[in-house]
């Protein structure tokens, strides 16, 4: 048996680092998922194309929707393994329901092409001369196997990858997104700048220690005309690593492991211990696909440093119903906060930074959690949220908590105090009412559909002399601007208000008083939806209680004055740890 031959950069791997040999997660185990058709080509190069595929209509997604299609192109030689092709070309994974489950069902296609061996070279592999019979292949896919598709993806693995890019310049118009792996072949200025014109997105993934590339010549020229692209995400990391950390070594005659990229493209960007490769991806690939297939620039996102690494993943509460979570920071000092959605520049990410351990959960009925419908629990989810946290915090082996919240995040944390006060050491409520319910039920986004109010209030007042703030104020609306599109279940689904089962707003003040656990307010005097009446009012029914109420703030304050308002949150957090009360120690005084 031959020697295996040694990486030639086996000296610069780190002391602290690994070589992991193989990928970490399993060959075939989604192979049934796939049916195989053929594709009888209408030009004179090529007769017939193989082609698999993977349908999410045959596994569980409705029949009545329309899904986006990923097609996976393969490298050189894969396509003689046989059905194995579907694993090598990356796209395997991309058939579970988890990956399914980030994107809402998608078709998946893996055409083959038509290669063999000749005098000990492989010859037919993905190039030009497929042009037109890959494009007739993706079509008749389409119409013979869909209902029709939503946004195209088009990934390719090393030969595949100069496929995928070639294709990008041939037929610009029909492709949405881009993703090549593993290729230097980056067009001319000329067809970048096409692709932002017609809205392309493209994802570049190459290693810096490809063996099959030299980076600082064939990719770090163009990395400046890239990274002007408003559409484009680039992924160019040190090593290509496996799930377990290890850096990534593969021998198939020759040592290519760096140039396997697509490997952690199939494992979704994603480490074993579901820690993201690139923290600009905290979903991994799949959340990227998700986002530009809703709408999004594809840009990434950025958060700010936190204690420890974040990993995002999902919870069964319930059959059926799963929810999304992101987990920032490490230790025993829980905060859990549950919302529609979070911004990733917020007081959840500083907390994280200072120490704590944050999770932040998706409300049920907002993707990626599972997506419901309002009427399933009409006038009671606020009851249901508050118990999926407890379910959470189950899951997760927390006992005890402290939650926080923003505005209807907070009013999940009213549901969580009155039901579940055993489990919370303590609540930080920012801009959190609750209503009054004098007010009724509806939420001011149903009034706004409705008609009932013409517009929202102004959430918050002009900044008044303090250019950052106004440049972070910015940027967040900027970030929303460029957010996915909601699926249409999250748009029509309304939960109301909180508190809603106490009827009246004697009841709601009796109840608040029956609050034993320290609570925290943190306001914006110019709120109008959390104004200081109502914190005055809840203030004065809670006995163990410290409000804060902040001038030319409003709605949006813990996005605005994030290190103000979590300085506050840590200064109160560390009294109750010590005392048990929202006020620090005593200095006995009166000897």
């Amino acid at each position: 048996m031959s020697e295996r031959p040694t990486p030639p950069w086996l000296n610069d791997v780190p002391k602290d680092s690994f070589v992991s040999m193989s990928p970490t997660y399993r060959v075939g185990e989604y192979f049934e998922c796939f049916r195989e058709d053929m594709y009888k080509c209408a030009d004179d190069k090529n007769s017939e194309l193989k082609y698999y595929y993977y349908d999410p209509t045959e596994h569980g997604y409705p029949k009545d929707r329309t899904y986006p299609v990923l097609i996976f192109l393969h490298g050189t030689s894969n396509s003689f393994v046989g059905i194995t092709c579907i694993n090598y070309t990356g796209a395997e994974l991309y058939a579970s329901p988890e990956y399914q489950a980030d994107f809402r069902g998608a078709y998946i296609l893996v055409p083959i092409a038509n290669e063999y061996r000749e005098e000990d070279r492989v010859k037919g592999s993905w190039g030009p001369e497929y042009d037109s019979a890959l494009y007739g292949l993706i079509n008749d896919f389409i119409k013979k196997h869909t209902k029709g598709v939503g946004k195209k993806f088009l990934l390719g693995n090393s030969s595949g990858a100069a496929m995928t890019l070639h294709m990008g310049c041939e037929y610009p118009k029909f492709f949405n997104a881009l993703i090549p792996v593993g290729s230097s072949d980056i067009p001319e200025d000329l067809i970048l700048d096409m692709w932002e014109e017609l809205g392309v997105n493209l994802f570049l993934a190459i290693s810096k220690r490809d063996e099959f590339h030299d980076f600082k010549t064939e990719v770090e020229p163009r990395l400046k005309k890239l990274e002007s692209l408003t559409r484009c995400f680039i992924y160019t990391p040190e090593w290509t690593m496996n799930g377990d950390k290890g850096v990534a070594s593969i021998v198939g005659g020759v040592e290519m492991g760096q140039h396997c990229l697509m490997n952690s493209v199939q494992a979704n960007l994603m480490f074993d211990d579901g820690t993201p490769m690139d923290e600009r991806l905290p979903r991994g690939l799949t959340g990227w696909i998700d986002e530009v297939n809703r709408g999004a620039l594809g840009r990434g996102r950025s958060y700010l440093p936190h204690g420890g690494c974040m990993k995002t993943g999902h919870v069964e509460v319930e059959e059926g119903v799963s929810l999304f979570y992101e987990e920032f920071g490490s230790g025993d000092r829980y905060i859990i906060s549950a919302q529609a959605g979070f911004y990733m520049r917020g007081m959840q990410q500083r907390m994280a930074e200072m120490g704590y351990h944050v999770y932040c959960v998706t409300l049920r009925g907002y993707h990626p959690s599972t997506l419901v419908s309002s009427e399933e629990h009409k006038g009671e989810w606020y009851d249901v949220f508050a118990m999926d946290v407890v379910r959470f915090a189950d899951k997760m082996g927390i006992d005890r908590f402290t939650y926080m919240g923003a505005s209807h995040g907070a009013g999940v944390g009213w549901h969580v105090m009155l039901d579940a006060q055993d489990r919370v050491e303590s609540f930080v409520a920012v801009v959190g009412g609750p209503h009054s319910l004098k007010q009724g039920a509806m939420s001011l986004r149903k009034m706004l559909e409705q008609g009932i109010i013409k517009e929202f209030p102004p959430l918050n007042p002009p900044i008044d002399n303090d250019a950052d703030r106004q440049s972070r104020r910015d940027y967040r609306a900027q970030w929303i601007n460029d957010c996915p599109k909601l699926f249409e279940e999250e748009r029509i689904f309304d939960y109301g208000r909180p508190l809603l089962r106490l009827k009246t707003e004697e009841n709601l003040c009796e109840a608040l008083k029956a609050i034993k656990v320290p609570v925290l307010i943190i306001a914006g005097y110019n709120d109008p939806i959390n104004t200081p009446e109502l914190v005055m009012r809840t203030a004065g029914c809670l006995p163990h209680c410290k409000a804060v109420i902040y001038s030319n703030c409003g709605h949006d304050i813990d996005t605005d004055i994030i290190e103000e308002v979590s300085d506050e949150a840590d200064r109160f957090l560390r009294n109750v740890k010590r005392t048990g009360r929202c006020y620090r120690p005593l200095v006995n005084d009166t000897n």
